[in-house]
């Protein structure tokens, strides 16, 4: 049995949109999963319920609370990652965004890279330019050119920065030798024809995922009817922990549902800043 106290009890019970704002150990995360509880225990179909998350790690702790329960009909609940939700929403609505986000086949379905094999086609998209001395006096070995370049295009697309803003935005805060200036230069030219190869044969990286989903989807009309239509109620857990693509996708979807709970971490932020 768990002792909440009235604040935890008014959240479980809330409608419309709530904001729970304490620092960690407060109790917000116990508040939004009994929350949960709650809603399925009242009939609330688990199919429109959505559990957004910071991280993979922060997804079981929702189920054990659920296992715990009495409930026991929630297969089809949805307790993801921004990442997690921005890949299979690019699927599901490939048609629809595929030609304006620039792909030169859109009618060819797209395929997922993995990480391991989004290193592999940068490590093959940027060979020919080693050997002809990019990057030449660089004391680093291959693969740290590979997970270096994949990171800034990682980091570009979670940030809501497109691809050529955060190659300027490097350039222009360098504050090192003015000669390695040129490195940045090299990196921005592997990472163009990196994003080129993708776009060429529907290829998505979780850069070109997130930016997809970010720029074409989160606004969309067709994709803001569907989100309302599936989701009734939206739990954010952690929301500070969020990079600002996953924030503006709760922004501009918070409303679109019946009851949206958000929880803050106070003092917290540290995931994303790192």
């Amino acid at each position: 049995m768990i002792n909440l106290t009235d604040t935890q009890t008014a959240v479980i019970q809330a409608t419309g949109t709530s904001f729970l704002l304490g620092a960690a150990g407060t109790g917000k995360t116990t508040a939004l999963q009994q929350r949960l509880i709650r809603l399925l225990a009242d009939g609330e179909p688990a199919y429109t319920l959505l559990v957004l998350v910071a991280g993979p790690e922060q997804q079981q702790p929702f189920l054990n609370a659920l296992y715990q329960s009495e409930i026991d009909a929630f297969s089809e609940l949805k307790i993801t990652t921004y990442n997690q939700m921005a890949q299979e929403m690019v699927r599901l609505f490939w048609p629809l965004v595929a030609r304006p986000a620039g792909f030169a086949r859109p009618y060819q379905p797209p395929a997922f890279l993995s990480y391991d094999l989004a290193q592999l086609l940068m490590w093959q998209t940027i060979q020919p330019m080693l050997d002809d001395g990019l990057f030449a006096d660089l004391r680093l070995r291959p693969q740290q050119n590979v997970s270096q370049l994949l990171d800034t295009l990682n980091r570009a697309a979670l940030n809501g920065l497109t691809l050529e803003s955060a190659i300027e935005r490097q350039q222009q805060t360098w504050v090192g030798d003015p000669a390695h200036l040129v490195h940045l230069a090299g990196a921005g030219q592997a990472a163009r024809a990196f994003r080129q190869r993708c776009l060429e044969a529907s290829l998505l990286d979780l850069s070109l995922a997130v930016q997809v989903f970010d720029t074409q989807l989160v606004k969309h009309p067709d994709f803001r009817r569907y989100f309302s239509e599936r989701f009734r109620h939206l739990l954010v857990d952690n929301v500070e922990e969020q990079t600002p693509a996953g924030q503006n996708f709760v922004t501009q979807l918070m409303d679109a549902t019946q009851t949206t709970t958000i929880a803050f971490d106070e003092g917290g932020g540290y995931k994303r800043f790192l």
